[in-house]
């Protein structure tokens, strides 16, 4: 009797699966705890992790460069703050991968008419190639392979730009990238699957979102819909059940806990406001 009584509860299970969704827990951090408000964050994650509330491959690691980890002068040299580095240093170290997600654009507005322009000698360059295809002359076609490869590398060098001199920023206060994100994706911030960058727009460039080294560029947009956007096209949308994210601007947080508390999963978001140094 007491095997069928298991076996009906079994079979309520299985008809009736519970539902797993996200919780958010948002913390407002003191201005006297500012210097080590980073180092009771990792000391929060540790504590999680021994208690097995978290696990470090599950775990992901969020955070803000400007005034949260960061503080950049007149002459564009870059100065650690909080502890940054010895905490980012100390979760990598743990296994947790770490993401920086600035709000830094990714093309300004002085960029935008080389880009495009250099874009259209492309597309142009392109067409150029096609019709040589069919003759027989292979030194031209060679040379317009060239031509074509130098544009490209012309305009790589346009939408970079800001990313290695963020990229350098952490490097001179001593933050590495985690070797978790090592590929590079451009995407604009509203996209579906058949997404494409008109790079002669300037709207389009306006919203251009870049990711390479485990840094993204938001260009000033919604930053948990930036995140979201990209674990979707990562494929790492149900990856993490842990995520942490600090940051001192209470817009980006607020929005971060809106996009994740709508999460069908089973997800733990934790985020920091960090008052300003």
């Amino acid at each position: 009797m007491a095997f069928v009584q298991n076996l009906q509860t079994l079979m309520v299970i299985f008809l009736f699966p519970l539902q797993c969704f996200s919780a958010v827990h948002t913390r407002e951090i003191s201005e006297e705890n500012s210097a080590d408000a980073l180092i009771q964050v990792r000391d929060e994650i540790f504590s999680k992790l021994e208690r097995g509330e978290c696990t470090p491959n599950k775990t992901l690691f969020v955070y803000d460069i400007d005034e949260t980890v960061l503080v950049v002068d007149e002459y564009g040299q870059a100065q650690g703050i909080r502890q940054s580095n010895q905490v980012i240093q100390a979760l990598q170290a743990r296994g947790i991968p770490t993401l920086a997600l600035t709000a830094r654009y990714v093309v300004l507005e002085q960029q935008m008419a080389n880009i495009a322009q250099l874009d259209h000698q492309i597309s142009c360059q392109k067409k150029n190639i096609e019709e040589w295809n069919s003759l027989s002359d292979e030194l031209i076609r060679k040379k317009l392979e060239n031509d074509l490869a130098d544009l490209q590398e012309k305009i790589e060098e346009e939408l970079f730009r800001y990313h290695r001199f963020t990229l350098n920023n952490l490097r001179q206060v001593g933050i590495e990238k985690h070797p978790f994100f090592s590929s590079t994706e451009i995407f604009p911030n509203n996209w579906d699957d058949d997404f494409d960058i008109d790079l002669q727009n300037a709207s389009s460039l306006m919203n251009l979102i870049l990711h390479s080294e485990g840094i993204i560029l938001a260009s000033a947009q919604a930053k948990g819909v930036v995140l979201q956007n990209f674990l979707i096209i990562k494929g790492m949308e149900k990856k993490f059940k842990c995520i942490f994210y600090v940051d001192d601007q209470a817009g980006h947080v607020q929005n971060m806990n809106e996009v994740f508390a709508k999460a069908e999963r089973p997800l733990e978001l934790y985020s920091y406001h960090l008052p300003r140094p």
